[in-house]
């Protein structure tokens, strides 16, 4: 399991438009292309981001072993990436974490249009506090091994 973080954000993991997207023939194809191996749909939601929401310091799931991460509503900040933290344990990340953001990072935005592809299991991440005024949505699409 990936390294437990402070948070404040919602999500919601239903609905027939995200199963339909989430295994369309096209983005199974592009998570096989992009990690050169045989991928499954795993996990896919809708991540919510009301002002005052984040989310700390933390690694994903080990069975998310590609994301696509799609910027679907709202004036959403970057995902600070901790690349220097990939090698780290669960109880080191957690030390580094704060319950807002650890500082520092390697800013991923999202861009207008197209996907956004990361290994959150394996690249300590974060979501610094949304400022609003809106509410910020996210897609999050989630692949692993077959």
């Amino acid at each position: 399991m990936g390294a437990a973080s402070d948070s404040h954000q919602y999500w919601l993991d239903r609905g027939p438009l995200l199963q339909a997207l989430h295994h369309s023939p096209q983005l199974l194809t592009l998570a096989e292309l992009l990690s050169g191996r045989p991928m499954a749909p795993f996990q896919a939601a809708y991540l919510y981001y009301p002002p005052g929401a984040y989310c700390g310091l933390h690694t994903d799931r080990p069975e998310f072993e590609l994301q696509m991460l799609v910027h679907l509503r709202g004036d959403i900040g970057p995902l600070l990436l901790h690349p220097e933290l990939a090698s780290a344990s669960a109880a080191e990340i957690a030390e580094h974490g704060g319950a807002r953001t650890s500082g520092g990072g390697v800013p991923l935005t999202y861009p207008e249009h197209g996907v956004t592809v990361f290994r959150g299991a394996g690249i300590p991440h974060e979501r610094p506090l949304h400022h609003g005024p809106d509410i910020g949505v996210v897609l999050a699409l989630n692949y692993h091994a077959r």
